[in-house]
């Protein structure tokens, strides 16, 4: 092993014996004295321009090194429930979108996008020409972001959220989304209880979540849960569930929360490691 001081680091990647050519520089990490870090360089497409993919193992958790050339990469949800497909383009450029044709309640996956201002665009499928909602991002690059196109058809909105990927040794991480409009689940409380337990006995581990809003990445210790969604404040109207969730530790877990044609109850939609 070789001791470095602490302090803020890059690592950089060359041809041997050929420093001139570069074919990997990470972005800056920090290393500090409580650290033991572990590089695993692997012969794989990296992040962006990078010829290799490096994961990096620290004491208790570990992710992915960015190379400083990745560009931002951006995924998108339709989540907005009886609005027909959309079309999704940066700056304009519908030839071809950056996501089409996205349906009700489907996730396309990351595309690379640009550094800085990302002006997006959303139309009906098909329909350059009327725009149904607009939004800028700014995004730097290595960033990954999450946009959805939400609520009613009359008044669509689009909210984005950051992410990460970065894993823990020892615990699961799990987030929630909440994009369902409907007034009668506007705000919900979400319970995690363990299986075969009765989650009204407890109380919930997300309280209040409003549409809109992100819970987080939460870090949870590794089992076997169920999932229960009911109306903040109302523990004995079932929204979603339960539902089984196994949760491992060094996992990535989320869900998005969306309306369903039957107004007393919403839908949980899986993300990261659920939807694999």
């Amino acid at each position: 092993g070789i001791e470095l001081a602490p302090g803020d680091y890059q690592l950089t990647v060359t041809e041997r014996d050929l420093p001139g050519n570069v074919i990997f520089a990470s972005d800056t990490f920090t290393a500090d004295a409580s650290r033991t870090l572990l590089f695993s360089i692997l012969d794989d497409a990296g992040t962006g321009t990078g010829e290799v993919f490096i994961r990096v193992l620290g004491s208790n958790d570990f992710g992915v090194l960015l190379d400083l050339n990745s560009p931002p990469e951006l995924r998108a949800v339709h989540a907005a429930f009886g609005t027909d497909p959309v079309d999704i383009a940066v700056a304009g450029d519908f030839d071809p979108p950056l996501f089409e044709d996205l349906a009700f309640p489907e996730l396309q996956g990351y595309e690379p996008t640009l550094s800085g201002e990302n002006d997006l665009t959303v139309t009906d499928a098909g329909n350059p020409g009327a725009p149904l909602v607009e939004g800028t991002l700014n995004l730097l690059n290595g960033d990954r972001s999450i946009a959805l196109v939400v609520g009613p058809p009359e008044d669509l909105e689009l909210v984005s959220f950051f992410e990460s990927n970065r894993r823990f040794a020892r615990y699961a991480r799990l987030r929630f989304l909440q994009m369902a409009a409907n007034e009668a689940t506007d705000a919900l409380d979400i319970y995690l209880v363990d299986q075969g337990e009765d989650y009204t006995e407890f109380v919930p581990l997300v309280r209040n979540l409003v549409f809109r809003a992100s819970t987080g990445y939460i870090d949870i210790v590794e089992g076997d849960y169920e999932l229960v969604v009911t109306p903040a404040g109302d523990p004995d109207t079932v929204l979603a569930g339960p539902t089984n969730l196994d949760l491992d530790a060094t996992g990535i877990y989320g869900y998005y929360i969306v309306d369903s044609d039957q107004v007393d109850t919403v839908e949980l939609r899986p993300l990261d490691d659920l939807a694999l």
